[in-house]
């Protein structure tokens, strides 16, 4: 099969960091109600849209934040800040290090991908 030529564009969900210690699914829910700002929120009445995020997340039957996020499109620049504060403190260069070689498939794709231009 011939490689295709132009421009390309990966999606990928949080599964595929898990190997480099982020958080997937309902962990990473939990992890975003369980940061500082947002338990902080909880006491906070005067942030109305921001509360009402955090009571309708804790309370919900949805599994993870994206879920909960499509269904609940009132909350989506909320979530994008909640998101990101879940996840800078895990952006540190010892996390960003995969501890089993067989897992660092961010390394074998880059591998991949350079070969390809290489050779094209």
């Amino acid at each position: 099969m011939e490689p295709r030529r132009g421009h390309s564009t990966l999606i990928l969900g949080a599964g595929a960091s898990a190997a480099y210690g982020f958080p997937t699914g309902p962990a990473f829910k939990d992890r975003i109600l369980a940061t500082h700002s947002v338990r902080q929120t909880l006491d906070a009445p005067s942030h109305t849209l921001v509360h009402a995020f955090v009571r309708d997340l804790l309370n919900s039957e949805f599994g993870t934040i994206d879920r909960f996020l499509q269904a609940n499109h009132d909350f989506k620049e909320i979530g994008k800040v909640a998101i990101a504060a879940a996840l800078i403190p895990l952006e540190r260069d010892a996390a960003l290090t995969c501890h089993n070689p067989r897992d660092d498939w961010y390394r074998l794709l880059f591998d991949a991908l350079c070969q390809m231009a290489s050779s094209g």
